[in-house]
Parts: C-alpha cells; sequence; structure tokens
C-alpha cells in the first residue's frame, strides 16, 4: 500500500518509478475460468489460477508457489475419478505451505479496492438520512467512500468519510444532474492513490471519471474515443490512471500526457487441448429409499476439448499497477485469459510464457505425480494406451494419429456391442503425459450419470478387443488419464 502521511494524505511516490514508454508481454495463458490477480501488501502480486497459485515476478516470471506435495496435500483421499459420482474439489481456504524461496504464508490478499468493510455500508459509514445505500469501500489513504443514490433522485452521488472516521458528508459528481443522468450507474476504480470512480450513462454507454481531489470529485478528462468504450481502470502508486479497453491499454500520467500500449496476442504453442467439467445431479441406483432428495448425488460431468488457437481479445479483465510503475494486465481470449506484463524495454532474454490449465488440468496434473493406477475393476474413466514414450525419448505418437478413422471406427463398433443405448459413454483420441512418460491413445469416459459403470467397463473391453485384433499387441489399460497436450473427439 502507498505510504500514507502525517496528515493522513498518500506520499508522492518515488520520482525513480518508471513511466514509459512500455513494451507488452504475453506471459501465460490460463484456461481455469477463476484466474484473477490478487495485489498483495508486500508489493509482489498472486496470480490465483484455482488449485495453483503464481507469483509475478519483477522481471515477467510466473512462477508456482508451492511444490506438487504441498498441492497433494489438498487433495481429498482417493480422489482419483476425472468425472462420476460425488468427485469433490479441493477444500477452500487451503494454501500451499512452502514457496522456492523458503516458508510461505499465505496473507490478507486485499488490494485498496477490494477493502469492503462489510456487506451493509450503513455499519461502516454514517451517511445522511434517506440516502439509498449503494457500494462502499476505504481507499488506499484511508477514505471512505459510498456510492449511492439521493432520496428520490435518479443521479447517483457519493457520501465520503475521512479517514478513521464514520461521519459521512454528501459529494456530487460534477456534470450528472438529476434530469441527465437517471440510470447512470458509477463504480469504484481500484486505486493506490487518490480515489476515482466510473460512471457510465445507460442512456448513451458514455464513461466518465472521476478523481477525488479533497472535498470535491474533479473530472478526469480523457478522449471521447475511451469515452465511448467499455472500460477498466486502475491507479498506480505515481497516481497514473490505467484504462484498458479490448486489445489495448492506456496510460494517463497525473499532467494529462497519454501512451497506448497495444496488447499482443499470446503464443500458439500456449494453446493446449484441456478437460473441464460442470456439475449435475443425478439418482442413486442403490438408495434404499423412495425419497428423490435423499437419492440425488452430485455428478460432475467431463468435458475434453481440442486447443483453441489464440486470438484477438475480447475486453481487458483486470489491471494491476505495481510499485516501480510498470503493470500487470489480465485479457479474455475467447475462454481462456492471457497474463500480459507492462514493463520498460526488455534487456535480457525473456522468460518462457506459461500454459495454465483448467481447474480439472490441475487437479489431473496432481494425480499424475502418483504412478497410474492398474485397471482391476470400476474407474470413472479408462485410458487405453496404443503409443508410449521409449526409454531412448523417442515417441511415435503420430503413428496413432494417422489411425484416428480406424479407432473411431473402432470406438463406434465397441458402443455397437452393449446392449444400452440410450446413454453411451464419451470417447476421445488424446496425448500427453502419463506417469512421467509421453503417451497416445483412447480416453473413455462417464459423460453422464445415465451412462453406467458396466456400460463403461464393456465398451473399453471390447474396444481393446477391436484394437488387438488389427494392432496384433494387447493395449495397456489404466484408470489413470494423461495430462492433456492434444485431443480429438471420436
Amino acid at each position: 500500500m502507498a505510504p500514507v502521511s502525517a496528515d493522513g494524505g498518500v506520499e508522492a511516490q518515488a520520482p525513480l518509478a518508471y513511466a514509459g514508454p512500455f513494451e507488452a508481454h504475453a506471459v501465460a495463458r490460463s484456461l481455469a475460468w477463476k484466474t484473477r490477480i490478487v495485489a498483495r501488501q508486500n508489493g509482489v502480486p498472486v496470480l490465483d489460477a484455482g488449485i495453483f497459485r503464481y507469483e509475478l515476478t519483477a522481471d515477467g516470471r510466473v512462477e508456482r508457489i508451492g511444490d506438487d506435495a504441498s498441492y497433494v496435500k489438498q487433495m481429498p483421499p482417493d480422489d482419483d475419478s476425472l468425472g462420476g459420482y460425488d468427485v469433490l474439489p479441493r477444500p477452500d481456504g487451503v494454501a500451499p505451505a512452502t514457496a522456492s524461496e523458503g516458508a510461505y504464508e499465505w496473507p490478507d490478499v486485499r488490494g485498496p479496492s477490494d477493502n469492503r468493510l462489510g456487506n451493509d455500508a450503513q455499519e461502516d459509514i454514517d451517511a445522511p438520512a434517506g440516502i439509498v445505500v449503494g457500494d462502499f469501500r476505504r481507499s488506499a489513504d484511508g477514505t471512505g467512500i459510498l456510492l449511492a443514490t439521493e432520496p428520490g433522485g435518479t443521479a447517483p452521488v457519493s457520501v465520503v468519510a475521512a479517514r478513521g472516521s464514520r461521519a459521512g458528508t454528501l459529494v456530487r459528481f460534477p456534470d450528472l444532474e438529476p434530469a441527465s443522468a437517471s440510470g447512470t450507474r458509477c463504480e469504484h476504480v481500484p486505486s493506490w492513490q487518490k480515489p476515482h470512480v466510473f460512471c457510465v450513462s445507460r442512456s448513451n454507454a458514455l464513461t466518465t471519471v472521476y478523481r477525488l481531489v479533497g472535498d470535491h470529485w474533479e473530472r478526469v478528462r480523457i478522449s471521447e474515443e475511451l469515452s465511448h468504450e467499455r472500460l477498466t481502470g486502475a491507479v498506480g502508486h505515481d497516481g497514473a490512471l490505467w484504462l484498458g479497453v479490448r486489445n489495448g491499454v492506456v496510460r494517463v500520467a497525473t499532467d494529462g500526457a497519454s501512451e497506448t500500449i497495444t496488447l499482443p496476442t499470446a503464443d500458439a504453442k500456449l494453446a493446449r487441448a484441456h478437460y473441464s467439467s460442470s456439475e449435475a445431479y443425478g439418482r442413486s441406483a442403490v438408495a434404499q429409499t423412495d425419497d428423490a432428495a435423499a437419492q440425488a448425488r452430485r455428478f460432475e460431468r467431463l468435458y475434453v476439448a481440442p486447443a483453441v488457437p489464440p486470438h484477438a481479445y475480447d475486453r481487458i479483465e483486470q489491471i494491476v499497477p505495481r510499485k516501480d510503475g510498470e503493470a500487470w494486465v489480465t485479457a479474455v481470449d475467447g475462454s481462456a485469459l492471457v497474463i500480459v506484463h507492462l514493463s520498460r524495454p526488455a534487456i535480457a532474454p525473456l522468460p518462457d510464457a506459461l500454459a495454465i490449465g483448467t481447474e480439472t488440468d490441475q487437479r489431473n496434473e496432481l494425480r499424475n505425480t502418483r504412478p497410474p493406477i492398474v485397471w482391476v475393476g470400476y474407474c470413472a474413466q479408462l485410458f487405453v494406451a496404443l503409443a508410449k514414450q521409449r526409454a531412448d525419448g523417442s515417441f511415435a505418437s503420430e503413428n496413432v494419429w494417422s489411425r484416428e478413422t480406424m479407432i473411431a471406427a473402432a470406438m463406434k463398433k465397441s458402443l455397437g456391442k452393449v446392449l444400452a443405448r440410450t446413454a453411451m459413454p464419451s470417447g476421445a483420441l488424446v496425448e500427453g503425459r502419463l506417469g512421467g512418460r509421453r503417451v497416445a491413445g483412447v480416453l473413455v469416459w462417464r459423460g453422464s450419470p445415465a451412462v453406467s459403470e458396466e456400460l463403461l467397463e464393456n465398451t473399453v473391453k471390447a474396444l481393446a478387443e477391436e484394437l488387438t485384433s488389427v494392432t496384433g499387441l494387447p493395449p495397456d489399460i489404466t484408470c489413470s488419464a494423461p495430462v492433456l497436450e492434444r485431443a480429438s473427439k471420436l
């Protein structure tokens, strides 16, 4: 957090903070839908990517916090299923115990504008009578700001309380008269310096930016082009305003000078096949009751998706300024989130960018720290290995992919041998890592509660027989699924 002076104001940032020109480097691409950057009080931001967490270092590296063992401890016991009944996620609130530099304690990671002091703003600030309660935040300098609406009014207003005080004073936004601001919505902008607010008009979708100076709001001038865009914003330790719009970021210095930084798309090598899952509920076949609610059991549907190449960004999700004047940005790239480092021109080779999988991928990576599970009975998924990496490191996966049409026909024929025809197991031709070796083969799994355990196993047995008749060698079958790199649905 920015240092606070004796009078409660925020001291100026050291003059050595970098102020541009900036380069943008895509340093990671995450498929985990909850991925977000959390600004810690010690100045080192953390990337929360579902199960795995990473430190974003000053030189642009994305380093995972903790080793495999620290994450495996978070996994529920005997959690070996990618999908199926009663698959449990990791316990919430549990964090890795170690980091590369030694003991690691998971801190309070709230940033300056994440500091909500309660769900009910009336508990945090004494607002004038009749004020319609809105969103309350404490800024970096301790000022309390409630975005609200006056009694019977339609224009947004603010209630401001000085640092250390609950007494709120009504402060209006200039240029927002009730007659012209009906339906205008205002929101806090994360700030390490003076509080800022975006106000967006519903009538014309124009965005106005305000900065709190003393006891009044001052309008921050931005270009007309920017005012027509859906903006993401943040204010750095040096007071600069960062504005994100689709595929770029604009930095507005305190003197009004601006620089536009275009974000590069992620490297195509970061695209990877992945697992994903969603919850559904089915009935337990063994429940000894007529109560439907008692029979309901959690079911996790599993999906296998091929790699989707990076493309133009849909929007900027987050901007997190750093104390040294640089910044981190997250941008939505279709179904993925790309992490971009905005920095001074590089003088050393850039670190390799990192591909981060979905939460389901991450769980499967942790399972793969154990030896593959031999198939001796029921499993929620089964992997039929058709190619394995040899001791000399060679790996003939293309021999498998060249027979994709034949393998798909064998899968279809195997499904035809089972009796039930309403709900079939799902299958995909996949390539990845299993037990420390590269592998390629067929993954078969239960994609629905209606697929019985017996049906899954009978399908895999029939598939193994069919493939043996073609190759002359019975394939190895495991309950463990590979960490995905490539996939094609059968």
